[in-house]
Order: C-alpha cells, then sequence, then structure tokens
C-alpha cells in the first residue's frame, strides 16, 4: 500500500472514520499525532504535506537540515497544518564500556553499508568514504 494511502487511511480511522466492522467507530479520545519515517527526501515531503512530523532515519545533521525545505514543499500543499516536528531516528548504544558499545555499534550498524540503498543514502549524506570503506570491512564477531 503507498504511504500516501497508508497516512491518510489511519488519519481517519483516529478521527473515527475508519472501516465498517463489528465494533462501532469512534475517534481516538486523545489527539495522536502521525509521524512518518523518512529514508528518502519524497517521504520527507509527504510528511510535510500529511503528518504531524518527520523521523528521519541515520541521516546526518546536514541532510536533516535540508530535509526542512523538502517537508516545507510538503507543508505548502496543506495550508492551515501547524508546525512540522523532527525527530530523528539514530541507534543509540548506551553501556559503562565505551569500546563495548563501539563494538556493537560497528556490529549492528556495518550492515546497513552492505544494502545499495543505504549506500546511496550514506553517500547523499556526505559520507561516501566511510560508508565505501566499511562495506570492505570486515565483519565484527558478534
Amino acid at each position: 500500500m503507498p504511504l500516501r494511502r497508508y497516512t491518510t487511511e489511519v488519519a481517519g480511522w483516529l478521527r473515527g472514520e475508519g472501516p465498517v466492522t463489528h465494533l462501532p467507530q469512534q475517534p481516538a479520545p486523545v489527539s495522536v499525532p502521525i509521524y512518518l519515517g523518512a529514508l528518502t527526501s519524497p517521504t520527507a515531503e509527504l510528511a510535510g504535506e500529511l503528518a504531524d512530523g518527520v523521523m528521519p532515519w541515520m541521516w546526518s545533521a546536514v541532510r536533516v537540515a535540508q530535509s526542512k525545505k523538502w517537508a516545507a514543499r510538503g507543508r505548502a500543499k496543506a495550508p492551515g497544518r501547524g508546525p512540522l516536528d523532527i525527530a530523528h531516528g539514530i541507534p543509540t548504544f548506551i553501556g559503562d564500556d565505551i569500546a563495548v558499545q563501539r563494538d556493537l555499534a560497528r556490529a549492528n550498524l556495518a550492515i546497513f553499508t552492505t544494502f545499495p540503498f543505504y549506500q546511496r543514502m550514506f553517500r547523499a549524506s556526505g559520507f561516501a568514504e566511510e560508508a565505501m570503506r566499511q562495506s570492505r570491512a570486515p565483519a565484527v564477531p558478534r
């Protein structure tokens, strides 16, 4: 299902406009914001148009700053919506031993550099050299 349709349907369900089922449809008792996870600029733009927030996934600070422009294009299509929240999604490793946490992070994040989509995303975020170097590195044993 395309993201636009899915987002629109979820917003409708939250307003109590869901599909007919054995349960009565009613609006959510509290306001439920809708955030779209974004890997690409078109998704950031769609979030600007339809959502309350956007969560860029593993983007650099520079790319997050660029995403404000993309989201603004979407917001321009939806006059009257409030400001768009940006909640950056980035893997976080917490523990007392920083060396252990770095090893865990390397092992966890290295897999992303092996996928062509993420390689393109990392290059777009300004990490071409790092992505290339990491994709050639041997896997860190767990």
